[in-house]
Protein backbone atom coordinates (compact mmCIF):
# COMPACT_ATOMS: atom_id res chain seq x y z
CA UNK A 1 0.00 0.00 0.00
CA UNK A 2 1.58 3.44 -0.60
CA UNK A 3 1.52 5.60 2.19
CA UNK A 4 3.48 8.94 2.95
CA UNK A 5 3.69 8.27 6.62
CA UNK A 6 7.34 8.08 8.22
CA UNK A 7 8.28 5.70 10.75
CA UNK A 8 10.07 7.65 13.28
CA UNK A 9 13.66 7.09 13.06
CA UNK A 10 16.38 6.83 15.82
CA UNK A 11 18.54 9.90 14.75
CA UNK A 12 20.66 11.06 17.73
CA UNK A 13 23.67 12.89 17.23
CA UNK A 14 27.19 11.47 18.25
CA UNK A 15 27.74 13.59 21.48
CA UNK A 16 31.29 12.23 23.19
CA UNK A 17 34.30 14.63 23.56
CA UNK A 18 36.85 12.86 21.89
CA UNK A 19 36.37 10.43 19.00
CA UNK A 20 38.64 7.05 18.06
CA UNK A 21 41.14 7.67 15.76
CA UNK A 22 40.82 5.69 12.49
CA UNK A 23 42.50 2.63 11.42
CA UNK A 24 44.61 4.16 8.83
CA UNK A 25 46.14 6.45 11.60
CA UNK A 26 46.80 3.09 13.98
CA UNK A 27 48.93 1.54 11.01
CA UNK A 28 51.50 4.32 11.13
CA UNK A 29 52.08 4.23 14.58
CA UNK A 30 55.10 2.65 15.73
CA UNK A 31 54.51 -0.45 18.12
CA UNK A 32 57.99 -2.01 19.68
CA UNK A 33 58.43 -4.80 21.41
CA UNK A 34 58.34 -2.57 24.63
CA UNK A 35 54.71 -1.05 23.28
CA UNK A 36 51.16 -2.27 22.78
CA UNK A 37 48.16 -0.40 21.84
CA UNK A 38 45.46 -0.41 24.15
CA UNK A 39 42.06 0.81 24.24
CA UNK A 40 41.29 3.60 27.45
CA UNK A 41 37.34 4.84 29.09
CA UNK A 42 36.83 7.32 30.99
CA UNK A 43 33.96 8.48 32.88
CA UNK A 44 33.72 11.41 35.37
CA UNK A 45 31.02 10.87 38.04
CA UNK A 46 29.12 8.66 35.68
CA UNK A 47 30.04 10.68 31.91
CA UNK A 48 31.74 9.26 29.40
CA UNK A 49 34.88 11.63 28.69
CA UNK A 50 36.55 8.82 26.55
CA UNK A 51 35.13 5.59 24.83
CA UNK A 52 37.14 2.69 23.67
CA UNK A 53 40.28 5.42 22.79
CA UNK A 54 42.58 3.72 21.36
CA UNK A 55 46.49 4.69 22.30
CA UNK A 56 49.95 3.12 22.20
CA UNK A 57 51.48 2.50 25.81
CA UNK A 58 55.51 2.52 25.62
CA UNK A 59 57.18 1.35 28.77
CA UNK A 60 58.86 4.85 29.45
CA UNK A 61 60.28 3.85 32.44
CA UNK A 62 62.46 0.87 31.39
CA UNK A 63 61.03 -1.39 33.61
CA UNK A 64 59.98 -4.25 31.09
CA UNK A 65 56.35 -4.16 32.01
CA UNK A 66 53.21 -1.97 30.73
CA UNK A 67 50.76 -1.07 33.21
CA UNK A 68 47.65 0.63 34.01
CA UNK A 69 49.70 3.43 34.89
CA UNK A 70 51.16 3.74 31.72
CA UNK A 71 47.99 3.93 29.88
CA UNK A 72 46.21 6.44 31.70
CA UNK A 73 49.37 8.49 31.29
CA UNK A 74 49.74 7.89 27.93
CA UNK A 75 46.01 8.48 26.67
CA UNK A 76 46.28 11.65 28.88
CA UNK A 77 49.41 12.78 26.41
CA UNK A 78 47.32 11.90 23.84
CA UNK A 79 43.66 13.54 25.01
CA UNK A 80 43.85 15.53 27.62
CA UNK A 81 44.58 19.49 27.37
CA UNK A 82 47.89 19.76 28.73
CA UNK A 83 48.85 16.23 29.18
CA UNK A 84 49.25 13.43 31.53
CA UNK A 85 51.20 16.61 33.82
CA UNK A 86 47.99 18.46 33.79
CA UNK A 87 45.03 15.91 34.35
CA UNK A 88 47.21 12.35 35.37
CA UNK A 89 48.63 11.79 39.16
CA UNK A 90 49.18 8.87 41.22
CA UNK A 91 51.25 8.20 43.99
CA UNK A 92 52.28 4.84 46.37
CA UNK A 93 49.85 4.55 49.51
CA UNK A 94 49.10 1.68 51.59
CA UNK A 95 47.31 -0.10 48.76
CA UNK A 96 49.66 0.12 46.04
CA UNK A 97 49.99 2.57 43.07
CA UNK A 98 46.85 4.23 43.14
CA UNK A 99 45.49 7.41 41.98
CA UNK A 100 45.41 11.22 43.02
CA UNK A 101 43.88 12.64 39.42
CA UNK A 102 42.34 11.39 37.06
CA UNK A 103 40.79 13.78 34.25
CA UNK A 104 42.25 16.80 35.89
CA UNK A 105 39.59 15.55 38.82
CA UNK A 106 41.18 15.42 41.93
CA UNK A 107 38.56 14.13 45.02
CA UNK A 108 40.62 12.88 47.60
CA UNK A 109 41.37 9.11 45.85
CA UNK A 110 37.59 8.19 45.11
CA UNK A 111 38.31 6.38 41.35
CA UNK A 112 38.42 2.98 40.16
CA UNK A 113 39.69 0.92 37.64
CA UNK A 114 39.38 -2.16 35.84
CA UNK A 115 41.00 -4.14 32.83
CA UNK A 116 38.83 -6.09 30.73
CA UNK A 117 35.95 -5.51 33.42
CA UNK A 118 37.91 -7.27 35.75
CA UNK A 119 38.61 -5.24 38.76
CA UNK A 120 42.68 -4.46 39.17
CA UNK A 121 44.72 -3.89 42.90
CA UNK A 122 46.62 -1.32 41.41
CA UNK A 123 47.88 0.78 38.97
CA UNK A 124 51.10 -1.23 38.74
CA UNK A 125 48.91 -4.20 37.29
CA UNK A 126 50.38 -5.58 34.46
CA UNK A 127 48.17 -4.85 30.46
CA UNK A 128 48.82 -6.46 26.99
CA UNK A 129 47.95 -5.45 23.57
CA UNK A 130 44.57 -4.73 22.85
CA UNK A 131 42.66 -4.91 26.39
CA UNK A 132 40.32 -2.41 27.65
CA UNK A 133 41.09 -0.04 30.57
CA UNK A 134 38.33 1.92 32.51
CA UNK A 135 38.97 4.32 34.70
CA UNK A 136 36.56 6.16 36.77
CA UNK A 137 36.07 8.85 39.17
CA UNK A 138 33.46 8.24 42.19
CA UNK A 139 29.63 10.01 41.41
CA UNK A 140 29.14 8.99 45.20
CA UNK A 141 31.51 10.45 47.17
CA UNK A 142 29.89 9.69 50.85
CA UNK A 143 29.15 5.83 50.33
CA UNK A 144 31.12 5.19 47.55
CA UNK A 145 28.42 2.89 46.08
CA UNK A 146 29.32 3.18 42.53
CA UNK A 147 28.80 -0.03 41.02
CA UNK A 148 30.86 -1.23 37.77
CA UNK A 149 28.49 -2.71 35.41
CA UNK A 150 29.42 -4.15 31.81
CA UNK A 151 27.85 -5.31 28.97
CA UNK A 152 28.34 -8.57 27.90
CA UNK A 153 30.03 -7.49 24.09
CA UNK A 154 32.14 -4.22 23.98
CA UNK A 155 31.31 -3.39 20.30
CA UNK A 156 28.49 -4.85 18.07
CA UNK A 157 27.80 -5.21 14.62
CA UNK A 158 24.08 -4.99 13.22
CA UNK A 159 21.96 -4.70 10.39
CA UNK A 160 19.58 -1.80 10.32
CA UNK A 161 15.82 -2.92 11.64
CA UNK A 162 17.27 -5.88 13.06
CA UNK A 163 17.26 -6.77 17.15
CA UNK A 164 20.44 -6.61 19.06
CA UNK A 165 20.57 -7.95 22.29
CA UNK A 166 22.37 -7.14 25.44
CA UNK A 167 23.42 -8.40 28.30
CA UNK A 168 24.46 -6.09 31.59
CA UNK A 169 26.02 -7.09 34.32
CA UNK A 170 26.52 -5.80 37.72
CA UNK A 171 29.82 -6.58 39.96
CA UNK A 172 29.06 -6.47 44.02
CA UNK A 173 30.49 -8.41 46.80
CA UNK A 174 28.95 -10.83 49.23
CA UNK A 175 29.12 -10.91 53.10
CA UNK A 176 32.66 -12.29 53.06
CA UNK A 177 33.90 -10.05 50.64
CA UNK A 178 33.99 -11.92 47.76
CA UNK A 179 33.27 -10.61 44.29
CA UNK A 180 29.94 -11.36 42.88
CA UNK A 181 28.80 -10.84 39.52
CA UNK A 182 24.73 -10.28 38.99
CA UNK A 183 22.26 -9.63 36.50
CA UNK A 184 21.30 -5.83 36.15
CA UNK A 185 17.37 -5.06 35.80
CA UNK A 186 15.58 -2.43 35.59
CA UNK A 187 18.44 -0.01 33.74
CA UNK A 188 17.37 2.45 31.28
CA UNK A 189 19.43 1.91 28.35
CA UNK A 190 20.81 5.07 26.67
CA UNK A 191 22.10 5.26 23.04
CA UNK A 192 24.84 7.90 22.37
CA UNK A 193 23.93 9.58 25.85
CA UNK A 194 19.88 9.60 25.28
CA UNK A 195 17.67 7.54 27.00
CA UNK A 196 15.44 5.19 25.49
CA UNK A 197 12.41 3.34 26.45
CA UNK A 198 14.77 0.07 26.57
CA UNK A 199 14.62 -1.18 30.31
CA UNK A 200 17.00 -4.78 31.02
CA UNK A 201 14.47 -7.41 32.23
CA UNK A 202 15.53 -9.58 35.28
CA UNK A 203 18.18 -11.46 33.21
CA UNK A 204 19.77 -8.34 32.16
CA UNK A 205 18.85 -8.60 28.94
CA UNK A 206 17.76 -5.72 26.62
CA UNK A 207 16.75 -5.67 23.32
CA UNK A 208 17.01 -2.43 20.87
CA UNK A 209 16.48 -1.70 17.12
CA UNK A 210 18.71 1.02 15.45
CA UNK A 211 16.78 2.59 12.50
CA UNK A 212 19.25 4.13 10.73
CA UNK A 213 23.29 2.75 9.52
CA UNK A 214 25.74 4.79 11.88
CA UNK A 215 27.67 4.19 14.94
CA UNK A 216 25.99 4.03 18.25
CA UNK A 217 27.43 4.33 21.94
CA UNK A 218 24.65 2.18 23.90
CA UNK A 219 25.45 2.51 27.89
CA UNK A 220 22.72 2.63 31.01
CA UNK A 221 21.27 4.63 33.58
CA UNK A 222 19.64 3.78 37.14
CA UNK A 223 17.62 5.69 38.72
CA UNK A 224 18.17 3.32 41.68
CA UNK A 225 21.34 2.54 42.14
CA UNK A 226 24.72 4.28 41.00
CA UNK A 227 26.41 2.87 38.32
CA UNK A 228 29.43 3.04 36.13
CA UNK A 229 27.78 3.84 33.03
CA UNK A 230 28.89 0.26 30.57
CA UNK A 231 29.83 0.62 26.91
CA UNK A 232 29.05 -1.29 24.14
CA UNK A 233 30.31 0.67 20.70
CA UNK A 234 27.87 -0.52 18.04
CA UNK A 235 28.22 -0.59 14.33
CA UNK A 236 24.75 -0.15 12.55
CA UNK A 237 25.04 -1.32 8.63
CA UNK A 238 22.65 -0.85 5.99
CA UNK A 239 19.77 -3.71 5.55
CA UNK A 240 21.20 -5.83 2.62
CA UNK A 241 18.16 -6.07 0.18
CA UNK A 242 15.87 -8.96 0.04
CA UNK A 243 14.99 -10.67 -3.02
CA UNK A 244 11.09 -10.73 -3.83
CA UNK A 245 9.32 -14.05 -2.75
CA UNK A 246 8.29 -15.85 -5.54
CA UNK A 247 3.91 -15.95 -5.47
CA UNK A 248 2.70 -18.98 -4.94
CA UNK A 249 1.56 -20.94 -7.67
CA UNK A 250 -1.79 -22.16 -7.14
CA UNK A 251 -3.06 -24.82 -9.98
CA UNK A 252 -6.23 -22.95 -10.11
CA UNK A 253 -5.25 -19.52 -10.97
CA UNK A 254 -4.29 -19.54 -14.45
CA UNK A 255 -2.38 -16.64 -16.24
CA UNK A 256 -5.63 -15.71 -17.97
CA UNK A 257 -7.72 -15.34 -15.19
CA UNK A 258 -8.94 -11.67 -14.52
CA UNK A 259 -7.94 -11.88 -11.03
CA UNK A 260 -4.15 -13.59 -11.84
CA UNK A 261 -2.39 -10.49 -11.34
CA UNK A 262 -4.28 -9.47 -8.39
CA UNK A 263 -4.10 -12.79 -6.88
CA UNK A 264 -0.32 -13.15 -7.35
CA UNK A 265 0.40 -9.91 -5.79
CA UNK A 266 -1.55 -10.08 -2.52
CA UNK A 267 -0.22 -13.86 -2.18
CA UNK A 268 3.73 -12.26 -2.74
CA UNK A 269 2.50 -9.89 -0.03
CA UNK A 270 1.62 -12.82 2.47
CA UNK A 271 -1.61 -10.75 2.77
CA UNK A 272 -3.54 -13.81 0.92
CA UNK A 273 -2.89 -17.79 1.49
CA UNK A 274 -4.28 -20.34 -0.77
CA UNK A 275 -5.38 -23.86 0.70
CA UNK A 276 -2.18 -25.85 -0.30
CA UNK A 277 -1.40 -25.47 -4.13
CA UNK A 278 -5.06 -24.40 -4.34
CA UNK A 279 -6.36 -20.82 -3.89
CA UNK A 280 -10.32 -21.73 -4.60
CA UNK A 281 -11.02 -18.55 -6.51
CA UNK A 282 -14.31 -18.60 -6.79
CA UNK A 283 -15.15 -19.61 -3.00
CA UNK A 284 -17.02 -17.21 -0.67
CA UNK A 285 -14.41 -15.32 2.00
CA UNK A 286 -15.69 -15.37 5.52
CA UNK A 287 -15.66 -12.78 7.87
CA UNK A 288 -12.76 -14.67 9.73
CA UNK A 289 -10.80 -14.84 6.52
CA UNK A 290 -11.38 -11.11 5.48
CA UNK A 291 -10.30 -10.14 9.44
CA UNK A 292 -7.27 -12.36 9.00
CA UNK A 293 -5.74 -9.85 6.13
CA UNK A 294 -6.86 -7.07 7.92
CA UNK A 295 -4.75 -8.23 10.47
CA UNK A 296 -1.48 -9.30 8.34
CA UNK A 297 -2.22 -5.73 6.80
CA UNK A 298 -1.78 -3.48 10.07
CA UNK A 299 1.12 -5.83 11.51
CA UNK A 300 3.34 -4.92 8.50
CA UNK A 301 2.20 -1.25 8.52
CA UNK A 302 3.02 -1.59 12.68
CA UNK A 303 -0.41 -0.47 13.58
CA UNK A 304 -0.51 -3.23 16.31
CA UNK A 305 2.94 -1.60 17.55
CA UNK A 306 4.44 -5.66 17.74
CA UNK A 307 1.67 -7.08 19.43
CA UNK A 308 1.33 -11.35 19.00
CA UNK A 309 -1.53 -12.55 19.11
CA UNK A 310 -1.12 -15.23 22.01
CA UNK A 311 -3.57 -18.19 20.87
CA UNK A 312 -3.01 -21.18 19.04
CA UNK A 313 -6.42 -20.33 16.77
CA UNK A 314 -5.42 -19.22 13.44
CA UNK A 315 -8.77 -16.68 13.91
CA UNK A 316 -6.60 -15.06 16.88
CA UNK A 317 -5.87 -12.16 14.59
CA UNK A 318 -9.10 -11.83 13.07
CA UNK A 319 -10.23 -11.42 17.13
CA UNK A 320 -7.45 -8.96 17.55
CA UNK A 321 -8.07 -6.86 14.16
CA UNK A 322 -11.51 -6.45 15.03
CA UNK A 323 -11.04 -5.58 18.67
CA UNK A 324 -8.37 -2.98 17.91
CA UNK A 325 -10.70 -1.27 15.05
CA UNK A 326 -13.32 -1.48 17.46
CA UNK A 327 -15.77 -3.62 15.30
CA UNK A 328 -18.80 -5.99 16.69
CA UNK A 329 -18.59 -9.94 15.04
CA UNK A 330 -21.55 -11.97 15.88
CA UNK A 331 -20.32 -15.18 13.53
CA UNK A 332 -17.05 -15.34 12.41
CA UNK A 333 -17.43 -17.89 10.26
CA UNK A 334 -20.29 -16.68 8.06
CA UNK A 335 -19.68 -15.62 4.48
CA UNK A 336 -18.71 -11.64 4.97
CA UNK A 337 -20.88 -9.35 2.36
CA UNK A 338 -20.01 -6.73 0.45
CA UNK A 339 -20.56 -3.93 2.41
CA UNK A 340 -19.23 -5.68 5.22
CA UNK A 341 -15.69 -5.91 3.39
CA UNK A 342 -16.12 -2.35 2.51
CA UNK A 343 -17.10 -1.14 6.44
CA UNK A 344 -14.35 -3.35 7.82
CA UNK A 345 -11.86 -2.10 5.44
CA UNK A 346 -12.90 1.29 5.89
CA UNK A 347 -12.34 1.49 9.35
CA UNK A 348 -8.90 0.23 8.79
CA UNK A 349 -7.77 2.50 6.94
CA UNK A 350 -8.88 5.39 8.73
CA UNK A 351 -7.38 3.87 11.69
CA UNK A 352 -4.00 3.57 9.60
CA UNK A 353 -4.41 7.16 8.27
CA UNK A 354 -4.56 8.78 12.20
CA UNK A 355 -6.31 11.68 10.89
CA UNK A 356 -4.79 12.20 7.58
CA UNK A 357 -6.48 12.72 4.19
CA UNK A 358 -6.74 10.29 1.41
CA UNK A 359 -5.95 10.81 -2.38
CA UNK A 360 -9.47 10.32 -3.80
CA UNK A 361 -10.89 9.53 -7.18
CA UNK A 362 -13.88 10.59 -8.92
CA UNK A 363 -16.92 9.61 -6.98
CA UNK A 364 -20.09 7.51 -8.47
CA UNK A 365 -23.00 7.58 -7.32
CA UNK A 366 -24.22 3.40 -6.73
CA UNK A 367 -27.88 3.71 -7.39
CA UNK A 368 -28.32 0.55 -4.43
CA UNK A 369 -26.51 1.86 -1.08
CA UNK A 370 -29.30 4.37 0.58
CA UNK A 371 -30.24 1.93 2.48
CA UNK A 372 -27.14 0.08 3.96
CA UNK A 373 -26.00 0.40 6.93
CA UNK A 374 -22.10 0.75 5.04
CA UNK A 375 -22.94 3.47 2.45
CA UNK A 376 -20.94 5.99 4.12
CA UNK A 377 -18.29 3.06 4.34
CA UNK A 378 -19.00 1.92 0.38
CA UNK A 379 -18.55 5.88 -0.45
CA UNK A 380 -15.16 6.38 0.70
CA UNK A 381 -13.56 3.10 -0.63
CA UNK A 382 -14.58 4.10 -3.96
CA UNK A 383 -13.74 7.54 -3.69
CA UNK A 384 -9.89 6.49 -2.44
CA UNK A 385 -9.93 3.75 -5.40
CA UNK A 386 -10.36 1.20 -3.17
CA UNK A 387 -13.39 -0.68 -4.57
CA UNK A 388 -15.80 0.01 -7.62
CA UNK A 389 -19.09 -1.00 -8.63
CA UNK A 390 -20.87 -3.06 -11.65
CA UNK A 391 -21.57 -1.78 -15.03
CA UNK A 392 -24.63 -0.97 -14.22
CA UNK A 393 -24.38 1.28 -11.62
CA UNK A 394 -24.98 -0.89 -8.83
CA UNK A 395 -22.72 -1.99 -5.76
CA UNK A 396 -24.60 -4.71 -4.42
CA UNK A 397 -24.10 -4.33 -0.89
CA UNK A 398 -25.78 -7.64 0.20
CA UNK A 399 -24.02 -9.60 -2.26
CA UNK A 400 -20.99 -12.08 -0.80
CA UNK A 401 -18.02 -11.71 -2.18
CA UNK A 402 -15.60 -14.19 -3.74
CA UNK A 403 -11.49 -14.74 -2.99
CA UNK A 404 -10.38 -13.98 -6.15
CA UNK A 405 -12.57 -10.29 -5.58
CA UNK A 406 -11.12 -9.94 -2.28
CA UNK A 407 -7.74 -10.66 -3.90
CA UNK A 408 -8.32 -7.55 -6.77
CA UNK A 409 -9.78 -5.13 -3.38
CA UNK A 410 -6.41 -6.21 -1.53
CA UNK A 411 -4.39 -4.96 -5.35
CA UNK A 412 -6.28 -1.78 -4.93
CA UNK A 413 -5.24 -1.34 -1.44
CA UNK A 414 -1.56 -1.79 -2.62
CA UNK A 415 -1.39 0.09 -5.38
CA UNK A 416 -4.04 2.87 -5.33
CA UNK A 417 -4.37 4.11 -1.71
CA UNK A 418 -2.22 7.11 -1.20
CA UNK A 419 -2.57 9.70 1.65
CA UNK A 420 -2.47 13.46 0.25
CA UNK A 421 -0.01 16.03 1.32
Amino acid sequence: MKRKFLAMLLVLALCLVPTAMAADELLVMPISANSARVFVTIADAGSFVLVEHPVIVSDVDGDGVLTICDALAAVHDDAFEGGAKAGFAYAETEYGLSLTKLWGVENGGSYGYYINDASAFSLGDEIHADDRIYAYTYADLTAWSDAYTYFDTVAASVEAGSDLTLTLTVLGYDADWNLVASPFEGAVITVNGEATDVVTDKDGRAVLTFADADSFVVSAASETSVIVPPVCIVEVTAAAEKPAADAPAFEDVADSDWFSTAVKTAAEAGLVVGKGNRFDPEANMTVAEYLTIIYRMGESEGLYEGRETTGANWQDGAKYAAETLGITISDYNAAILREEMAGITAAYLKALAGGEEFVTVEPIDFSDIADSAYAESIVFMQSIGAIGGYNDGTFRPTNTIRRCEVAQVVCNMMTNVEIAG
